[in-house]
């Protein structure tokens, strides 16, 4: 599968210090959900498969690299609450920490999509802006040119 981060640029953009996840921890299969659910739609498929062979390398890295993290950490989070193994599914505890409520984890997942909604709007900008740069680019195929979700309030144009 291609990807057009890896799970070290994720951990760098999408957690804090003091947020300790491995690289390991995320797998490809995760990235190329995250790819597929958010960046192709935005993109559209032509420009999407020139990025993934390579092309507009500056582009992934300066506007698509931080949202992209920040989607692949929304869809992993619920996996990093518990552990499936041979024995079933877990959820660690420990006398030094308190899990989280649920309400605070859906806070924080909200912010999580806000802000990765805020920057793939960024970089839907910068094509619209830069259109003549990217010839694969066409902006019908651009989703947020065609639907904007504004906090519960869904436009179509």
């Amino acid at each position: 599968m291609q990807t057009l981060i890896n799970s070290d640029t994720v951990v760098e953009r999408a957690f804090r210090d003091g947020e300790y996840i491995s690289p390991s921890t995320i797998d490809e299969t995760t990235i190329v959900a995250a790819q597929e659910s958010y960046i192709r739609p935005m993109t559209g498929d032509a420009l999407y498969e020139a990025l993934l062979g390579g092309a507009h390398a500056e582009f992934v890295e300066e506007y698509l690299a931080a949202p992209l993290a920040l989607y692949v950490r929304y869809l992993l989070a619920p996996q990093l609450d518990i552990l499936h193994g041979q024995a079933g599914t877990i959820q660690l505890r420990s006398d030094n920490f308190t899990a989280a409520t649920e309400e605070a984890m859906q806070r924080s997942r909200r912010t999580l999509l806000k802000n990765a909604r805020r920057l793939l709007r960024r970089a839907s900008d910068y094509l619209e802006q830069h259109a003549g740069e990217f010839p694969d680019y066409d902006p019908m195929s651009n989703i947020l040119n065609r639907c904007s979700i504004d906090g519960e309030f869904v436009q179509t144009f």
